[in-house]
C-alpha cells in the first residue's frame, strides 16, 4: 500500500478547484504497479469483505470513497507545497482496515510468519497486526514531516484513511445502538415484521472472520 504527494504551492482559483477535487477522486482507483495492485487487493480482500458484509453494500461504498478523499486531503495537508503527483488506492483501503479494527476487535487473521528460513501459519489478533501496521505508518509519517517533494510511500494518506475509517465505523455502531434503544420494536409493522426487526436484520453481521 503506497501513495505519492500532490499539491503545488500558491493560491487556488475557482477554476482550479474542480480539477483538484477530480484528481483526489480518480487517485482512489490508481495503483503504482502490479505489485502495488496485488498488495492493495490482498488487504481489501482480507479486511474489506467483512466490513462490507457488516455495513452493507451502499454504506461500505460511501465509507470507502469518503476515506479515500479524506486520505488524499490529509496527505495534501501533511505535504503542503509538494508538486509530486499522488497515486494509489491505499488511503481508501486503509480506511477499510480502520473500520475492521473497530467492527471486529477480537477477530484473528491467519498470518504467514517467517522464522529464520521457515514459515509458519499462525492466527494472530487483527488488533495486533493492524496496530503494528498503523504504528509503522505513524512513525514513518512523523519522521517525514518537513520533507518537501519526497517520493515513496504516502504515510499520511494511510494514517488519515485509517483514522477516518475507524471513526466512521465507530459512528455506525453508535447509530445502530441508538436505534435499538430508542426506536420502539412494536411500531410500523411491514409484512408482519416490525421496523426494528428489519433494521436489526439489515445491520447484523453476515460474516465474521476469526
Amino acid at each position: 500500500m503506497g501513495t505519492r504527494a500532490t499539491r503545488p504551492s500558491g493560491a487556488r482559483t475557482p477554476s482550479a478547484v474542480v480539477p483538484l477535487v477530480t484528481s483526489l477522486f480518480t487517485s482512489i482507483f490508481l495503483h503504482g504497479g502490479l505489485l502495488h495492485l496485488l498488495g492493495n487487493m490482498l488487504f481489501l480482500w482480507v479486511f474489506g469483505t467483512s466490513v462490507e458484509d457488516h455495513l452493507g453494500h451502499l454504506p461500505y461504498i460511501m465509507c470507502y470513497l469518503i476515506c479515500g478523499l479524506g486520505a488524499g486531503v490529509t496527505h495534501i495537508l501533511a505535504n503542503w507545497g509538494s508538486t509530486i503527483p499522488s497515486i494509489g488506492a491505499s488511503g481508501a483501503i486503509s480506511g477499510a482496515t480502520g473500520a475492521y479494527i473497530v467492527l471486529f476487535p477480537r477477530s484473528k487473521i491467519l498470518t504467514l510468519v517467517p522464522i529464520v528460513i521457515f514459515f509458519f501459519m499462525v492466527r494472530l489478533l487483527a488488533v495486533l497486526i493492524l496496530g503494528y501496521w498503523f504504528l509503522i505508518q505513524f512513525l514513518s509519517g512523523f519522521l517525514s514531516l518537513g520533507e518537501v517533494d519526497q517520493t515513496g510511500v504516502a504515510w499520511w494518506a494511510h494514517i488519515g484513511g485509517f483514522l477516518l475509517g475507524a471513526f466512521l465505523a465507530w459512528g455506525f455502531l453508535k447509530l445502530k445502538l441508538y436505534l435499538r434503544l430508542y426506536i420502539p420494536s412494536g411500531t410500523r409493522r411491514v409484512g408482519g415484521y416490525s421496523s426494528m426487526t428489519l433494521l436489526t436484520v439489515s445491520c447484523s453481521t453476515r460474516s465474521r472472520r476469526g
